[in-house]
């Protein structure tokens, strides 16, 4: 899907960029990867996060940028080893998050929107409207929020939102904590500006007690902004 629908968007005129992490299993040659620069990533308690910034060109048509964090993303499993999740994911996607509104900044790429997938990439919602909502070239950037399987939700420790440099003035019941515990997906159905998920009827479900998966109440508290867009195939 993040592969599609940046290509159809940029056939209809739409200047699209696509974000994502170099992982170790990616084949750089085979892809055209190559360096480009670096950025400087701010997180919570001071922290900066330099990572490597990559380029390539998805189907010769929608630019690729690839954060390099060895750390994080050096493994041979995307989220996990094949055994276990590993339990650092919410620090790696949280930077993900943030890394991916830095390069933006540092490339003077201002989107009107930036388009979040589940509860990996739902905190940039959450640092639109805190980090970056006053004083930054991203503070009139909208976010959607896209979900996709609302049955992993990020329920992660709460000092996570100490990394995310996000205060604890939000880890209320309404936005990120749940049961003692931060869920991130809660937090970025509160922040987002606009949310969808992969059909209409799939839209009307997650509102409901049972497909809802106990997010239903948030999720239809902000009704009036959830969508439901079907799915598209690429036939190229």
């Amino acid at each position: 899907m993040v592969a599609g629908l940046p290509k159809a968007l940029r056939r209809m005129g739409h200047d699209v960029r696509i974000v994502m992490p170099l992982y170790r299993t990616i084949n750089r040659q085979k892809f055209g990867i190559e360096w480009q620069t670096t950025s400087c990533v701010h997180m919570g308690h001071g922290e900066e996060q330099w990572v490597g910034v990559h380029h390539a060109l998805l189907d010769n048509e929608v630019p690729v940028w690839f954060v390099d964090y060895d750390r994080f993303f050096g493994r041979f499993g995307l989220y996990g080893d094949g055994q276990s999740e590993y339990g650092d994911n919410a620090w790696r996607f949280g930077l993900l998050s943030k890394a991916a509104m830095q390069i933006a900044k540092d490339q003077s790429f201002y989107p009107d929107v930036m388009h979040t997938h589940d509860w990996m990439t739902a905190p940039t919602a959450a640092f639109l409207k805190t980090w970056d909502h006053v004083l930054s070239p991203l503070s009139a950037t909208a976010s959607v929020l896209t979900i996709h399987n609302i049955g992993y939700q990020g329920i992660v420790p709460r000092e996570v939102l100490g990394y995310y440099g996000i205060g604890d003035e939000y880890f209320t019941p309404e936005i990120f904590e749940d049961h003692g515990r931060l869920n991130l997906l809660k937090g970025g159905i509160h922040f987002a500006d606009a949310i969808t998920t992969v059909s209409p009827t799939h839209a009307q479900e997650i509102i409901g007690p049972i497909g809802g998966q106990g997010l239903a109440p948030y999720l239809g508290n902000r009704a009036r902004d959830v969508f439901g867009i079907l799915n598209g195939a690429d036939y190229e």
